[in-house]
């Protein structure tokens, strides 16, 4: 799984630490463990899981800038919010979800790794974007299987500085949305 994983981020241009592969995977382990007693994923299979939840969600690295705040909306089981943590601990990122038993996985990942770069908050994204402590705050919002763009684009801008963006992570069969 180890050289699956460092392949897959390769093939993006991310150049990981061993430290950080091990964090991934161990990330990837405790979210199908904890799946067995609480939603976080659909997804069962690891290898599946690594694909489609670490190696996407990571794919934002390229996309992100040093420095940057990020607040990711709905994150569920802190996809991609904790494997941005992991993997760029000089960026601050803010996970946000309305479902308590995913946040306490969440502060369970964030205990466990020491992710002081990691602010996990369970509120609902649509009033929270309002709030003055997060209104016009982060650089870039970020949503992953959470949302129409239109709902996301209506409830992250809020939260955008002048100049943010919010980068959406839709799948493969989305193209009538995009449009």
């Amino acid at each position: 799984m180890h050289a699956r994983l460092l392949s897959g981020l390769q093939a993006w241009g991310i150049e990981p630490t061993a430290e950080q592969i091990v964090q991934l995977l161990d990330y990837l382990d405790e979210m199908l463990r904890w799946n067995q007693h609480i939603n976080l994923t659909a997804i069962t299979d690891k290898g599946e899981a690594m694909e489609k939840h670490l190696i996407d969600s990571l794919a934002l690295v390229t996309r992100l800038v040093t420095g940057e705040r990020v607040v990711d909306l709905g994150s569920g089981g802190g996809l991609p919010s904790i494997p941005l943590a992991i993997m760029l601990p000089e960026q601050q990122i803010t996970s946000i979800d309305s479902v308590g038993k995913k946040l306490n996985f969440q502060k369970h990942i964030k205990r466990k790794f020491a992710l002081d770069n990691l602010t996990v908050l369970q509120a609902r994204v649509e009033e929270l974007g309002h709030a003055k402590e997060h209104h016009n705050y982060y650089d870039v919002v970020t949503a992953r299987a959470f949302a129409a763009l239109t709902e996301i684009a209506q409830w992250g801008l809020p939260f955008l500085k002048s100049g943010g963006r919010i980068i959406a992570l839709k799948g493969p069969h989305n193209g009538d949305e995009v449009r």
